[in-house]
Formats: C-alpha cells, structure tokens, sequence
C-alpha cells in the first residue's frame, strides 16, 4: 500500500514538472518555472562566462599612457577591430543568453511573462558588442527596447545601444539619444556614470575635448566600481593636460593617488609620473626626490621602465641630453617593459642621434624600432622609409670604419702590427671573462672559504679560457670529424652537404693569434689601392650626403678635408673642393675663393670647372629646379638626342652633386652611353652607377641591368631563327637635314603602299643615323617593291642601303659592329 501511494506521488510531480513545462500557458507554476530555470541555470551561467570574459579582457589589455586612454577597453594589442575577439567567454554568454530566449521566453499575446528575458537579452547584446559585431548587438538592444523592459534594465538597454553606436561611429546620434536620458538620471542611480562616461566617449571621438572633460569628470566622480573610476580619472587629467588646465589636471591625477589601492597600481603609478612632469616645471626638489623613491620600491618593480621613461622626459625638458639618454637606456633594459615604452623611447634616442648627427647610431635604433610596429601599419612604412634614406650613410660610414683601420695597420710596422693584434686579442679575452663573472652567482655566507668546484665543465671560467686556448691553437674549425686536417676541412668546403653544413661555411681557418691576423692583413695589402679607392669614395659620399640631404655641414666639411689630405685621384678631388667651395660661399668667401681657384687650376677639364667658369648655359640655369632639368634631359633621351644627354648631364651632376638627383642623372647618361658605343661601354658606365650608389635605387635598378646583360649574353644565338629583317638606310649625322627628308618622303610612300611595314629614324653613334623599315618578312619583297612601285627611284639610288635579319640587327646595334668604311664618304654625305 506505502509502494502504491510513492508511485502516484512521484507521478503527481512528473505530470507537474511536465505541465510547468508549457511556455505557452500563462499560469503561475509556468512563470516561476521558466522564471527560476533562466535565472539560475542558463543564464546564471551565460553571465559567468561572460564576467570571466570581461576580466581576461581587463587583464590582458595594455594601456598606452603616453596616449589618451580608451574610455572602454574592448581590444587586444595585435586584434584586428574589423573581426571578433579572441578573449574566451563572450561566445559562451551569447550561447546560453540565446538558450534562454528561444527554450524559456514566455511571449503570449505580445506579453512577455517571463521577467529574466529583458536580461537575457541586454546579455546577448554585451556579449556580442565585446565581441565586436555591433550590428547584430544593435539588433539585441532595439528588440529589448521594444519589449517593454523593466526601467533599470530598459535605461541599460538605451546606454548600451548609443555605446555600440559609438563603435559604428554615429557619435552625433549617440548625443543627440543620450542628452535626454541625463536629465532623467539621478546621481545615485547606477546607471549614471556609465552614461556621462558614454557621451564623454563620443565627444572624444568628435575631438570636443572640454565637453568631453565636463561628462567624464562627473562619470569619475559617481563611478562606484573603483577600478573604471581610475581609469575615468585618468582620462580626465589628461584631457584638463590637452587643454592647458594644469591645476584641473593635477588634481585628477591627486585623487587617483589618494584612492592608493582601491584603484589598479597601474594607474596609481602613471598619475605620480603625470604630477611629477607637471610639478617639474616648477623644480620642485622634493618631488625628484619622492620619486626616486618609486625606485627602490620593490612593488614597483615592475614599472621601472616607465620611471626611467618618466625621468628621461624631464630632463629632456632641462635640454640634458646625457642624462636623457642614460635613463631611456635604463628604461629600454628593464625587464618588463611594454612595447609602447619601448616604441617612444627609440623615438627619442633616434631624434638625440640626429640632433648631435651621430646617423650610423641612428640606424641602429631604427633597425629596433621597426619590428616593434604591425606588419602593415602605417608607423612602420614611415618608419622603414626613415630608415632607407639612412642606408647611404650607414654603408658608408662602414666602410670608412673599415678601410680606415686596414690603411692604419698597413702603415704600422711589423712590430707594432704584432704589438696591435697582441693587444687587441688579450682585450677580447679580458672582456669575455668579466662576462663569465658577471654571470656567476654571488658567494653567500657559509660559502666564503669553501673550495671552488674545479671539475673543468662545471667551472665557467675554466670552459672560456679552453675555448680562448683552443682558437690561439687551432683557430675556427667546425665541430665534424677528421677536424684536425685542414685539407679535408677545404675539400668539404667545395662538397657541402647536409651532414657538412658547418664546414662548409669555414672559408678559411684563421689561428686567433697575432702572427695569422698579420698574414691576413699582408693578403689584404696586396689590394691596397682598392682599399684606398673605397675609402675616398666612401668619404666624398659622406661629405655630400651630409651637406645636401642633412644640411649638416660641419660633418660635411669634416668628412671633405680628411678626403683632400688623403691625396685622392681627380674624380674624388674636384668635387670635394666644389662642394666645400659651395658650403664656404655663404660663410667664408676668402676660404671659398681658395677652393675656387685650386678646383679651377687643378683640375680644369671637369665638369665642376665647368660650372664655375661658365653659370650662364642653359643647361645650369638656376631658375629651373632639379626636377625640371632633369624631365628635359629624359624628353631628349627619348628622342635619341643621346650626345646632348652625354654633354649636359655632366654639368648637372656638378650641380646636383649630392642630391636625390644626382644617381638620376648619372643612370641616364649611362644608358645615353650605351645606346651610343654599345654594350661594353654601357657595363663600364652602369659599373660607375653601383659603385658610387649602391644604397640607392638607382644603384639597385643599375646592379639588375647588369644581371640582365650577362643573363642575355649567349642567347641570341641559342634561339629560333625568324625569317625577320631590316631594311637600313644610313646617314651621316653631319647632314641631318638629307636623313629627315628621306625619312619622311619615305614612311609616306612605305605607309601608302606597305602598310605594315614600318620606319624609324633612329641613332646609331656618335657619327651615323639609321633609317630602318621594320617588319619585313620575305627578304625578295624589297627587290619587287624597289622595282615595280617606288616612286621616288632617284632620290632612292643616292643612299646606300643593306639588309639583315633582325637578329643580326640587333648585335650590330648593341655591339656597334657595322662597317662603316662599307659605305664611301660622298654618298653619306
């Protein structure tokens, strides 16, 4: 009977429970149901996911302090804000608030009975606005709006709508919404701060920085959450900085400060580095002295880098560089530095390089800045440009560096070379042991006096004075086997292989001792004027460089003379003194006259006496720019004036020496050489182009010429042979007036009569013009169309003709193998 009366018990609650089910019956057990069910299963699990969201968000997020903060932080450094987040949890919340919609939304009549569906879908609208797809956020709001929502969730429901309207830039709507929901507001209310922070937020955005100050100033001071109250602090003094309200913005910076651990210490530590700068105007003593004390701080610890930073600014405003620089290397070497720090204090290291002109010191801090900034950012194009134009100097100022050393150790002699190498090496090595101390654990107390381990291999020091012993002994050799013989060592090198990587990479074994460095340098001197060559060179660039693109003359003047005390040949001597004549002009007309006048007796066949004997040519006429000059002497090149190219561009290269336009123009008359005397001239000159620049687009596009030269060589002859030809007329350039009548009767009749043939008029040398018909195809059309169709037959028999297949053509132009003593004198003329 007890059996009997458990079973209807526990039917009476299924069939219950299965009833209560129903979200389409309005009854009492229904609503609680769905009610209790939404809010503490799938919802109570929607809006945990979406909290731990929301903390990995805030802790992972980094702040960039140097920049006005983000009122809401929503991104990761590296996100793209174009896709969703990859911060766990918002996925889940709009999974579960979703779950809540569709299984326990009890809409009946256009009512909604259950009360947690207004959260469920403020809820999805979160999750998907911290996941970045506001649209469809936008829709979740506007259909909680229009579900006649309880006031606090609906007032929610309207900030958060106009804050996914901020994302989706209509800040104009964001306002025009909100100024009307303030006045409804208490202070007490809780939505209150979230709303002046919201409309704060689209007067940043509008770049309306006082109006923006007045909301977040209030939204600080309402804020409960101490951590958002922190951060809307912080924005405030920095907005009260942007608009020079010093005193405002202090004492932003002081409430923060005073709250001490209530707020993130990251905000606690940036407002005392802000009421540092902003009291360091006033040279407050006391101030340098407390913040010294952040150092010593072990909690601190973690933000040494932006104390260093801190300090580096302000003595960067008392124009000391020294100490400027000192504390923006402690800052760089400090472990937990954030890459915005690292990125503005490159900045400034690269901005004190320039200013005291040390260029190559400023390459190497670019070269750390670039990695810092996103693969297609705009920062790092500027950045890397910055960069490129640095590249002409830093590869000159290496091989000053280089060729300076190898010139002063060939003048030593060979005692003093030993004495030097000696010296140099036992440096190395002292240096490579104070490594090792410095990276040994200090002794402690019941330590002192106890025997040091000298089993080798745990002893450091020991390990480093093997290796300093073994390259004085047997000098670079990989680690294979059969190590010890140098000849199979040499015979690897010619074979490598996987197995033999690392002796293949060994050119040479070099000893680390004095007397094999001195054999290296005895090889090295047998290149000697090469070496001397590179250095003048690379002076005479520095010297130009410097003046024309750095406007720093002082080290183009330092850079000029050491060059002329060298004794170099004439093409680094002439324009050395030119130059140093051009920046003396201005300042020092006794010393430039001095210049002037050795340029002018010493070397007067260059084109820079050129430029001082005679400033009144229409080629150096100084009211045209660089640009113009140049854009006439490219319209002259394309019309195959190649010898006036030749002869005016030397002239502008004297003038636009050192110039952006000076590889230019050399590149042009390179090319004008080469369509002049052949190939073999045009490798000479594009030769010239790569050795004098190198770091350099010309110099690059000049390095793929070439390639393509050597590729092209062969070839020709390798390929099909076409039954095309050329019918070529030649005529004496002394008689230009006979050659343009031919040509144009000519292409008249050819056009009239033979359509797709076609006729150029094109320069050969220094002495010929060419007349060529092009596209002919069957060699005995020429002999038919001379004799049934050519009108003008007597002008015709003047000029003396020849015929070649394209091919042969085409090695005639770029050889110049045409003979010319084929044709007499009378009849070209």
């Amino acid at each position: 009977m007890l059996v009997q009366r458990q079973n209807i018990f526990f039917l009476v609650i299924f069939l219950v429970m299965m009833t209560s089910c129903s979200t389409s019956k309005n009854k009492f057990i229904n609503r609680e149901y769905h009610t209790l069910n939404t809010r503490y299963n799938v919802l109570f699990n929607g809006k945990e996911a979406f909290a731990i969201g929301l903390d990995i968000l805030e802790s992972v997020h980094e702040d960039n302090f140097f920049e006005l903060l983000p009122v809401e932080p929503i991104t990761l450094k590296g996100e793209n804000f174009d896709e969703t987040t990859v911060v766990p949890g918002f996925d889940r919340a709009e999974d579960k608030a979703v779950k809540a919609i569709q299984k326990h939304s009890m809409n009946i009549k256009t009512v909604q009975y259950n009360r947690q569906i207004d959260d469920a879908y403020l809820l999805l609208g979160k999750a998907r606005y911290y996941d970045r797809r506001f649209f469809p956020a936008l829709e979740a709001f506007n259909f909680l709006l229009e579900n006649n929502a309880a006031y606090g969730t609906y007032t929610q429901g309207r900030i958060w709508k106009e804050k996914t309207n901020i994302r989706l830039n209509n800040n104009d709507l964001a306002i025009k919404n909100l100024r009307p929901l303030l006045g409804t507001l208490k202070t007490k209310d809780p939505n209150y701060s979230l709303s002046h922070a919201t409309i704060g937020e689209a007067f940043i955005n509008k770049r309306q920085l006082d109006s923006a100050s007045f909301f977040l100033s209030r939204a600080a001071r309402y804020e409960k959450n101490k951590q958002k109250k922190g951060r809307y602090l912080f924005i405030s003094g920095q907005l009260h900085e942007a608009l020079g309200e010093k005193e405002a913005a202090l004492e932003a910076y002081n409430q923060i400060i005073r709250l001490k651990r209530k707020v993130p210490r990251k905000f606690t530590i940036n407002a005392k580095m802000k009421r540092f700068l902003l009291a360091g105007e006033k040279d407050s003593i006391a101030d340098q002295i407390a913040f010294r004390r952040m150092l010593n701080n072990y909690e601190n610890k973690p933000y040494r880098h932006s104390i260093y930073r801190t300090m580096a600014t302000y003595f960067k405003g008392k124009q000391n560089d020294s100490l400027t620089q000192h504390y923006l290397k402690q800052s760089l070497q400090s472990p937990s530095i954030d890459v915005f720090t690292q990125i503005y204090n490159y900045n400034d290291l690269i901005d004190l390089s320039f200013n005291k002109g040390n260029y190559l010191r400023a390459g190497l801090y670019l070269d750390s800045l670039i990695p810092l900034y996103g693969e297609q950012s705009l920062q790092r194009k500027r950045t890397q440009r910055k960069r490129d134009n640095l590249a002409g100097v830093i590869y000159n100022e290496t091989i000053v560096k280089e060729t300076d050393s190898l010139l002063y150790l060939m003048r030593l002699s060979k005692e003093e070379q030993r004495l030097f190498f000696k010296e140099a090496i036992d440096k190395k090595r002292e240096i490579e042991r104070l490594a090792i101390a410095k990276k040994a654990p200090k002794k402690r107390l019941f330590t002192i006096g106890k025997e040091e381990n000298r089993f080798y291999f745990y002893n450091p020091s020991l390990v480093v004075k093997g290796k300093q012993q073994y390259r004085s002994t047997w000098g670079n050799r990989p680690n294979v086997d059969n190590w010890r013989n140098a000849s199979l060592l040499r015979m690897l090198e010619n074979q490598p292989s996987t197995e033999n990587k690392k002796a293949a990479l060994v050119k040479e074994i070099i000893v680390e001792s004095p007397e094999s460095f001195m054999v290296q340098l005895a090889k090295r001197a047998a290149n000697i004027d090469s070496i001397r060559n590179n250095n003048h060179r690379a002076y005479l660039q520095l010297g130009m460089i410097y003046k024309e693109k750095y406007k720093n003359n002082e080290l183009a003047i330092d850079r000029l003379t050491h060059l002329l005390r060298q004794n170099p040949l004439e093409k680094y001597a002439a324009p050395a003194r030119y130059h140093l004549y051009k920046i003396y002009e201005k300042t020092d007309i006794v010393l430039a006259n001095q210049y002037k006048e050795t340029l002018l007796r010493e070397h007067p066949k260059t084109p820079f006496a050129l430029v001082l004997r005679n400033l009144n040519t229409s080629a150096l006429d100084e009211i045209q720019t660089p640009e113009t000059q140049y854009a006439q002497l490219l319209e002259k090149f394309n019309a195959q004036q190649f010898e006036a190219v030749i002869q005016e561009s030397k002239a502008l290269e004297a003038i636009n020496s050192g110039s952006d336009f000076e590889p230019k123009l050399k590149l042009l008359k390179a090319n004008a050489i080469g369509r002049l005397e052949g190939v073999s001239a045009w490798i000479k000159a594009l030769q010239e182009v790569v050795e004098d620049f190198e770091k350099t687009p010309e110099g690059d596009y000049a390095k793929s010429l070439l390639s393509q030269i050597n590729a092209s060589e062969g070839l020709a002859e390798n390929g099909k042979n076409y039954s095309n030809y050329k019918w070529v007329f030649p005529f004496s350039k002394k008689d230009s007036l006979k050659s343009a009548v031919f040509y144009t009767r000519f292409s008249k009749e050819i056009k009239e009569y033979m359509p797709r043939w076609e006729v150029t008029l094109d320069s050969y040398d220094i002495e010929f013009n060419f007349v060529v018909v092009h596209g002919i195809r069957q060699r005995n059309r020429i002999d038919a169309w001379i004799k049934n169709e050519l009108k003008e037959k007597e002008n015709f028999k003047n000029t003396n003709y020849f015929v070649v297949l394209t091919r042969e053509y085409r090695n005639i132009i770029k050889n110049k193998t045409w003979e010319v003593t084929a044709i007499s004198n009378e009849e070209l003329r």
